[in-house]
C-alpha cells in the first residue's frame, strides 16, 4: 500500500548467512567492489551532499515560482543527476500490446527529439532509452495509476528520472530530516498506516490527480524486497483507479550490474540503515536501472483485489526469470 523501505523483518527474499551478511539468490549478484572504489564512494558522497543542498535551494525559490511543466523538468533533471552521481544509468523500455494471437511484444528504437514532452533532443548523461514508437511513448503518459515493484529508496528517483510523479509514502517520512521536507515539497502523498479514514482520503486525492492528468504512483508491496521476487500487493489504494475511471499501468523495476546480471546492491531491506544502503550503492560497480513500462490494465469490472493481483502478475511477467 505504501513505501516502507526500512521496515525491520520484512525483507522477504533477502536471505541472510550465519554471519548476518546478505546472500544473493540464484541469478543475482551482490554489490562487489573494485580497487579504489572506497575513495570513489567518498567522493560521490561529497557530490551527493552538494546535490541535496542544490535540491533544497531549488525548492526554496525556482520550483515554487515555476509553472507545472517547468517543475516537472526540474524534478526530472535533479533525479537524473542523482542517478549519475550514484553511478547508475537509467534505461527505459516499453512493452507494447500486440494482437491477442501473438501476445505481448517489446520493440526498441533510439531516443530522439520530441519523444517525451520536456525531454531534450539528446539524452542527458546517465539516461539511455529503448523506445518502440512515438505513439507508445505518448500512450504511457495517458492518465493511469502507476504501480511498481519496490526494491530501494532510489526507486523513486529512477521513476522521477523517467516521468516526475506523485508518490504515496508512510507519514513517518514527513519527519525525516531534509528528505521528508524535500518529499513534501514535491507533492508526496503521506498516509497514516492502519487508519481507514486516511486511506480513503489518499484514494480521493489520488483520483483527483489522475483526473487532472497528473502521474501518481504506488509501491503496492508496502515494503521492499531484494529484487529477486515481487511480494504480494496490498489492494486498498487500487480504489483510486476505480474512482478516477482510469486504468492501471504496471512498471517493473530491475537493477543490473556491468555484466547484465541482476544485482541487489541498491536493495534497502531488513535491518539495513539508509547510510549502509547508500554506501553499498556508491561502492558497487556501475549499475543500470531498468524501467519496463507495461500496457494499461483496465480497472472496470475488477475488484480491488483482482486488479492488484493482475497488476502484480503483469510486473512479474515483465521481469527476467532470474528476478
Amino acid at each position: 500500500m505504501l513505501s516502507e523501505p526500512a521496515a525491520a523483518g520484512r525483507a522477504a527474499g533477502a536471505a541472510q548467512s550465519e554471519d548476518g551478511s546478505a546472500r544473493v539468490p540464484s541469478g543475482g549478484r551482490g554489490p562487489g567492489t573494485r580497487p579504489g572504489a572506497r575513495l570513489g564512494a567518498w567522493l560521490r558522497i561529497a557530490r551527493l551532499v552538494v546535490h541535496l543542498l542544490v535540491g533544497v535551494l531549488t525548492l526554496l525559490l525556482p520550483y515554487r515560482l515555476a509553472a507545472p511543466p517547468r517543475r516537472a523538468a526540474l524534478v526530472r533533471n535533479w533525479s537524473r543527476r542523482l542517478l549519475a552521481i550514484c553511478g547508475m544509468t537509467l534505461r527505459v523500455r516499453y512493452h507494447v500490446a500486440a494482437a491477442p494471437s501473438s501476445g505481448q511484444r517489446e520493440t526498441h528504437a533510439p531516443l530522439h527529439a520530441g519523444l517525451h514532452a520536456g525531454l531534450h533532443a539528446e539524452a542527458p548523461a546517465g539516461l539511455q532509452a529503448a523506445i518502440p514508437t512515438d505513439s507508445a511513448a505518448s500512450a504511457a503518459e495517458a492518465p493511469a495509476l502507476l504501480v511498481a515493484n519496490h526494491i530501494s529508496w532510489i526507486d523513486i528517483f529512477v521513476i522521477d528520472g523517467w516521468r516526475p510523479t506523485h508518490f504515496v509514502a508512510k507519514s513517518e517520512i514527513r519527519g525525516w530530516p531534509v528528505i521528508g521536507w524535500l518529499a513534501s515539497e514535491v507533492g508526496t502523498l503521506f498516509i497514516e498506516r492502519g487508519k481507514r479514514s486516511d486511506a480513503k482520503r489518499v484514494v480521493d486525492v489520488l483520483a483527483q490527480h489522475i483526473g487532472a492528468g497528473e502521474p501518481v504512483a504506488l509501491f503496492a508491496e508496502g515494503t521492499t524486497s531484494d529484487g529477486s521476487t515481487v511480494l504480494p500487493f496490498h489492494a486498498n489504494l487500487f480504489a483510486a483507479a476505480h474512482a478516477a475511471g482510469a486504468p492501471v499501468r504496471p512498471i517493473a523495476v530491475r537493477y543490473e550490474d556491468a555484466d547484465g546480471f541482476r544485482t541487489d546492491a541498491p536493495a534497502f531491506v531488513g535491518e539495513t540503515t539508509l547510510y549502509a544502503s547508500v554506501m553499498a550503492l556508491l561502492r558497487a560497480r556501475p549499475l543500470t536501472a531498468w524501467l519496463t513500462i507495461g500496457p494499461p490494465l483496465a480497472s472496470e469490472g475488477l475488484t480491488r483485489r483482482a486488479l492488484a493481483d493482475t497488476t502484480r502478475q503483469a510486473i512479474i511477467a515483465m521481469l527476467p526469470e532470474d528476478g
